[in-house]
């Protein structure tokens, strides 16, 4: 296989790349990478390695079954293929699991029921050699055998494939920044919590907030956070503000340092809240149930807290911060 009989589909990845939704990306990649070879199912993610083996944090199913994932991890430490993509990042290995496994093993068990007969299985190289980026593809009956051709096209085309998702996670990234306010830094996220995209500026953000952190990754109080009811919720860090947005099945993450703003309560928010509104302290008195006594003293306390002398200065202070 040369690489010129593969340029078409590398083509047309990375113009799906700009031009299908990033919700729809992988899904019309593979079908591009169909083109060129058979397959029954493919699972397309990023992992953790530990001393179990390999440990998905974000995987993508085509027309595998997702339920798969978590019976994996019961077996993953007699995954020889794994370990074998980790040792070769960058090839692609052949393999003929139903004669690779002992069928009567846990490992040779999950790979025939979830129909994993035969596979092409790859291995990225990452800064971190505690993680790694694979795809896997399979085939489903066992006599149906993956040729050497097609092992070299998708040790081809895979690379490819990594780069065309993160170019549509970066245009989809600035699409969704392009709608947000200049402090705020982007990323976006898996449902568990993993980072598939950040920008710089994101990860100097989760950093300095959890040093001792996977700069990848959103902490589980900080991800519970942001996930709860709709995804519209803050978490409020030491050091940052974060909110979440979904938006066509994709979670995008904003964050920004934290501002003197944020250290108002609940009740003084809605009060400043209503003046950016237009109401009057009467009306704002009676919308929050107080009298108006309570509201100017609240009013005068927010100013003094934030340094500013009118309502339009703190009426900007709070849109600066995006309340």
């Amino acid at each position: 296989m040369v690489m010129n009989e593969l340029n078409p589909v590398v083509l047309s990845l990375y113009r799906a790349a700009h031009e299908v939704p990033l919700a729809e990306f992988q899904d019309a990649a593979l079908r591009l990478v169909k083109s060129y070879v058979r397959l029954s199912g493919c699972k397309w993610g990023a992992s953790v390695i530990d001393e179990q083996g390999v440990l998905f944090q974000s995987v993508y199913f085509h027309e595998d079954d997702p339920e798969g994932a978590s019976t994996y991890n019961e077996v993953r430490n007699q995954d020889r293929a794994a370990l074998w993509a980790i040792n070769h990042r960058g090839q692609t290995g052949n393999f003929h699991f139903a004669s690779f496994y002992d069928r009567r093993s846990a490992i040779g068990d999950y790979t025939h029921r979830y129909r994993h007969s035969n596979a092409l299985i790859t291995g990225l190289p990452s800064v971190d050699d505690r993680l790694i980026k694979s795809v896997s593809i399979y085939r489903g009956d066992p006599e149906d055998t993956f040729s050497e051709r097609d092992r070299r096209a998708v040790e081809c085309l895979v690379p490819h494939l990594n780069e065309a998702l993160t170019v549509s996670r970066l245009l989809a990234a600035t699409r969704f920044r392009a709608g947000a306010e200049r402090q705020w830094a982007v990323a976006i996220m898996d449902h568990a919590g993993p980072l598939q995209f950040a920008d710089p500026e994101f990860e100097a953000l989760v950093q300095a907030e959890w040093p001792s952190g996977a700069v990848r990754r959103i902490p589980g109080n900080a991800h519970a956070a942001i996930m709860h009811g709709d995804g519209s919720t803050q978490y409020t860090g030491r050091t940052l503000i974060m909110r979440s947005t979904r938006e066509a099945g994709i979670t995008f993450v904003r964050a920004r340092a934290r501002l003197p703003a944020d250290g108002l309560t609940q009740r003084e928010l809605s009060v400043v809240q209503a003046i950016a509104r237009g109401y009057t302290h009467k009306e704002i008195a009676r919308l929050l149930h107080l009298s108006p006594a309570t509201v100017r003293n609240q009013i005068q306390t927010v100013h003094n807290r934030l340094g500013v002398g009118t309502n339009a200065e703190l009426v900007a202070v709070l849109l600066r911060a995006g309340y």
